[in-house]
């Protein structure tokens, strides 16, 4: 696997680890997952770790490279949870020092 394709991989990862684990359009689904199984149990934790939500991720992001990272599907994918996961950083930065 080239160097870009891990790239995009890497993308992959911390733009869905974000989503799932702190984006206010997945509150409401982390939200049932605590009231559901409680606040201190392993899918709670799980879902909202992004160190634990870092790993399910990669675990399917990285095969799918190695597979099919040539592909306009993923390269596109990839570049777009970078585009995502950037500006979200940027808009963040921003924010802080308005």
């Amino acid at each position: 696997m080239d160097l870009a394709t891990s790239a995009l991989a890497l993308g992959v990862t911390l733009r869905a680890t974000r989503l799932i684990a702190r984006d206010s359009i997945t509150a409401d689904a982390r939200a049932w997952v605590i009231r559901r199984w409680g606040p201190e149990s392993k899918p709670a934790e799980g879902i909202s770790c992004p160190w634990c939500v870092s790993v399910w991720i990669a675990a399917a992001a990285t095969p799918v490279a190695y597979l099919a990272g040539d592909s306009a599907a993923f390269q596109i994918a990839g570049t777009a949870a970078w585009a995502t996961y950037l500006t979200g950083l940027a808009a963040t930065w921003l924010e802080e020092r308005a």
